[in-house]
């Protein structure tokens, strides 16, 4: 393929990760553009790290973590997988 998955907690990556939390990106091989999958539900930073991923298909990837601030319903802290359907990123 030619799309990575990757985690990371550089600051640079994205211009609105501005903490040092694990995101999940998704890096195009063949422009180089890096996308982050991982946002709060408001489109900021999340609160805690992502634990994990696995992609399921060229437009579909999961990834685990305990943030309480990546979905409006899910304020826990218990370990969930959340589901990305990725049509943006073109995987």
């Amino acid at each position: 393929g030619n799309k990575v998955a990757f985690l990371s907690n550089s600051t640079n990556l994205d211009p609105t990760s501005t903490n040092d939390k694990f995101n999940l990106y998704v890096k195009d091989l063949t422009n180089g553009d890096i996308t982050r999958v991982s946002k709060s539900s408001i489109n900021g930073n999340i609160n805690t790290d992502i634990l994990g991923y696995c992609w399921l298909s060229d437009t579909e990837i999961c990834y685990t973590s305990q943030a309480t601030n990546l979905e409006i319903i899910n304020t826990s802290g218990i370990i969930n997988w959340y589901y990305k359907k990725a049509y943006y990123l073109s995987f």
